[in-house]
């Protein structure tokens, strides 16, 4: 006996929310420079930006396809096991689980933290900037694990929130639009000199990050209603508002900062807001605020539906029981607490190790039920 199973809660405004919450980040202003400096002009680099996004419409044709298939908790682990091959699915989950799912947390929750070092010197000091990521996990995973729907409405707000900024930004970029901003013409090339369709594939490959995260809603396709019609509606209308929001963030972060100081800022975010009128004073702490947000909702995106995977497997034996088990609100309350236990390891060597060794030698003892007769 399993107990309670997954309840169908998720309404499409949430489901949209829980993958755009996933896909979109701050992470774009990082790869704005590294695009540009590939590009060599504002109109390729916007061009490869919505390049970057239909290169995902197959395979997020396919997630539809699947999900409308097979709406189920747990994503490519029951594709795999459906088409015969629990092997690679028992693979896919573990290596999810140990180098996506705990890292996933811990880097998203500790750069929150610093997007907010403009505040205090002290949220830089590696040992406070470990205890506020591991309270922000924490506080995160409790909120999910009072309802599945009440964690769906969280992340609704927290989407809206961290979009807000990146309005602004297109806004702001369409009001002091200039026809340089899409123009082809080279203005500063980085590096050495590429072919047409070299620059096209090094673009569009530098954009691919910024993209990921669709497979995510798949792992809870068990608690999103009437998933015949929300499933492909959620994941290709999201696939479509990403596409828009980085073209127009490109065209609109080339119409406010010169060209060559996005290019200049490789490696490091660049930050519209430093070039507006009446931001001057304020720009750091605007784009701090927006960075946080931004992380704190891909951190509720991620510990939302992360846990769902690990469910799957751990129904069929061959991860930890108690994550196979919903509490009486249909919530994996074992799964969310052992996701954050573990992704606390993460922010130190020894736990990591002894978190590792501990995973590793479950791992085989898996293993090896999955390959008795």
């Amino acid at each position: 006996m399993h107990g309670p199973e997954p309840e169908r809660q998720l309404s499409l405004l949430q489901t949209s929310s829980i993958i755009i919450g996933t896909v979109i980040g701050s992470g774009v202003f990082i790869s704005l420079p590294i695009v540009a400096a590939i590009a060599g002009s504002p109109g390729m680099s916007v061009a490869i930006w919505l390049l970057g996004g239909v290169v995902w419409i197959p395979q997020v044709l396919v997630l539809a396809e699947m999900g409308t298939a097979y709406p189920i908790q747990g994503g490519a682990y029951h594709y795999l096991h459906r088409a015969g091959s629990p092997f690679l699915g028992f693979l896919y989950t573990w290596t999810a689980f140990l180098t996506s799912d705990m890292p996933t947390l811990t880097i998203v929750a500790l750069s929150a933290v610093s997007a907010l070092t403009i505040f205090s010197a002290v949220l830089g000091d590696p040992v406070v900037a470990r205890v506020i990521a591991a309270v922000l996990i924490a506080l995160v995973a409790y909120m999910h694990l009072r309802s599945v729907r009440g964690g769906g409405n969280a992340q609704v707000f927290l989407t809206v929130a961290k979009l807000a900024p990146l309005v602004l930004i297109v806004v702001f970029g369409l009001l002091s639009w200039k026809p340089e901003a899409l123009s082809f013409t080279a203005q500063l090339v980085s590096g050495e000199q590429r072919s047409f369709w070299n620059t096209i594939v090094a673009g569009v490959s530098s954009t691919l990050w910024s993209y990921a995260g669709f497979t995510n809603i798949l792992y809870m396709a068990g608690e999103v209603k009437k998933p015949a019609r929300i499933l492909p509606v959620s994941l290709i209308g999201s696939l479509a508002f990403v596409m828009v929001s980085y073209t127009l963030i490109a065209a609109a972060t080339g119409a406010i900062v010169p060209f060559a100081d996005i290019i200049a800022a490789k490696g490091k975010f660049v930050n519209p807001f430093a070039y507006l009128s009446g931001f001057e004073g304020s720009a750091g702490v605007v784009f701090a605020l927006a960075g946080a947000t931004s992380m704190v909702g891909a951190l509720s995106a991620c510990m939302m539906s992360q846990p769902r995977l690990e469910y799957a497997m751990a129904r069929d034996g061959l991860f930890f029981a108690g994550a196979g088990r919903l509490n009486e609100r249909a919530v994996p309350l074992y799964g969310l607490v052992v996701q954050a236990l573990w992704s606390f390891s993460w922010f130190c060597r020894g736990p990591m190790i002894a978190s590792l060794t501990v995973t590793a030698t479950y791992t085989a003892i898996c293993w090896t039920t999955l390959s008795s007769p």
